[in-house]
């Protein structure tokens, strides 16, 4: 209390403190705090007090730095298992693209052939308008197959990059057919209100995996809170 060049505050005079001693705590001269010591009677710190506190100061910082570098090195171990779960999905998509490219060419060739007897026995002048209309049904049924191929095709290819001009719409529409067996499945129903725009510059195929993406995420959330429920895409 007989130093004149430095206030006790208030907070440590209501503890009755008459003498003290701060030693700051850092690493690689970066402060992180201080280590202060207080006594209620008037004290004069010695070289050794003062030796004592500042190795003191200099553990505790260590202890710190550690503690804060664990932390630093949970977080990137974190990220790194994330970024290794994302390449290892990658990895699955891409054999998952060359398993559908090969089931859409090995479903080519009997889809082609049902395809071509309806429309033989079509030209039956013969039969029955039960049969035709069945017939028309088959024929029908074989055509959305077709088209899903196709788009399954379309979608497992790789190929870089390619921004042309595509009809939003279009890729909504083959995009909507792909998923409809989750749709099914899964007991959404699907509105849509396509309305005619201008074509835009834009990869079609990026773009799908976008609104593939979109789509199953809205379905899962509604799967999971209510069981069902009804997916709406407005252009």
């Amino acid at each position: 209390s007989a130093e004149r060049r430095f206030s006790v505050p208030p907070y440590l005079q209501a503890h009755g403190v008459r003498a003290g001693i701060v030693v700051p705590l850092g690493v690689r001269q970066e402060p992180i705090g201080i280590l202060a010591a207080y006594y209620r009677t008037q004290h004069r710190f010695s070289d050794e007090e003062s030796r004592v506190l500042t190795a003191l100061a200099q553990e505790t910082a260590l202890a710190l730095e550690k503690a804060r570098l664990y932390d630093e090195l949970q977080d990137n171990l974190e990220q790194l298992q994330e970024t290794q779960a994302q390449l290892m999905q990658a990895d699955k998509l891409k054999a998952l693209g060359t398993l559908l490219s090969g089931m859409a060419h090995e479903l080519n060739n009997p889809l082609s052939t049902i395809q071509l007897s309806v429309q033989l026995m079509k030209r039956q002048h013969a039969l029955p308008e039960a049969v035709r209309k069945r017939m028309d049904a088959m024929e029908e049924a074989c055509d959305r197959a077709a088209r899903i191929i196709r788009d399954l095709l379309v979608f497992a290819r790789r190929k870089p990059p390619e921004r042309r001009r595509t009809d939003v719409n279009e890729v909504i529409r083959a995009t909507l057919a792909l998923q409809a067996p989750d749709f099914d499945l899964s007991k959404v129903r699907v509105v849509s209100e396509l309305s005619p725009g201008p074509p835009i510059m834009a990869d079609p195929h990026q773009l799908q995996q976008v609104l593939m993406n979109l789509f199953s995420n809205a379905t899962h959330a509604m799967r999971a809170h209510a069981g069902r429920g009804v997916l709406t895409v407005r252009t």
